[in-house]
């Protein structure tokens, strides 16, 4: 899960959030393990907006340790 997050999802959005954020949040309600792998997505070269959305899309539970 480490290796999507922090590879091609988070390099996707990096290149091309403003075009696929509707379809990430909507996937990200959706499904609850798109949601988690939203989770290890960093900024990258996001632009703030779309990062903001991300960060209000993902499931951080269990990425810093803690299962909440």
């Amino acid at each position: 899960m480490e290796n999507l997050s922090a590879g091609p999802l988070e390099d996707l959005l990096a290149m091309h959030g403003p075009a696929i954020i509707d379809r990430v949040e909507a996937e990200a309600a959706r499904d609850p393990t798109f949601a988690k792998l939203l989770g290890g997505v960093w900024q990258n070269r996001m632009t703030d907006e779309v990062w903001a959305r991300v960060q209000a899309a993902r499931d951080r539970r269990g990425w810093d340790g803690n299962p909440d």
